[in-house]
């Protein structure tokens, strides 16, 4: 069984960084190499220059190298949809986390990227009889977490 996906990039600059796999056999590592803008008081936008393009069926998660939170920042959970890729170059948001620390982070940022399986699921209503709210009205039914449980499971 196959279990890689293709992965394309597109330098936007000549000094963008094509990502590896880094060390941990799981992660690519991912390079910021400009500042792009504050957003509000505590968050900044950088680029890595490079536009992506993964398949159909995945997501791409920017996740932190453990050196990110030295320099006072977090990088915001960032979640990026085959459509997002395709929108722009990559960008990475961080937060400060040290409001003594009036400085950016120094470039080149290195952080790093995980593909994951999109997962989809039916989503549908489970319509209760009295219905369960959480505000108890005289006509709602007393049920355990129990009875919850084995209503939405027999739904499902």
């Amino acid at each position: 069984m196959n279990n890689k996906i293709s992965i394309g990039f597109i330098k936007h600059y000549p000094d963008a960084v094509i990502p590896t796999l880094n060390e941990t056999g799981v992660a690519y590592d991912l390079t910021a190499i400009r500042f792009v803008k504050e957003i509000g008081k505590h968050s900044i936008a950088l680029d890595t220059d490079l536009i992506i393009s993964f398949d159909e069926g995945y997501y791409l998660e920017i996740i932190p190298k453990n050196s990110i939170y030295k320099s006072g920042w977090i990088i915001q959970n960032r979640i990026i949809s085959r459509l997002d890729a395709s929108e722009d170059t990559l960008k990475i948001i961080l937060t400060r986390i040290d409001n003594n620390n009036s400085q950016k982070p120094k470039l080149p940022l290195l952080c790093q990227f995980v593909i994951r399986k999109a997962i989809y699921g039916n989503l549908h209503e489970i319509r209760v009889p009295n219905g369960i709210f959480f505000e108890k009205t005289k006509n709602d039914k007393e049920m355990s977490m129990e009875e919850i449980k084995e209503i939405i499971s027999s739904s499902c």
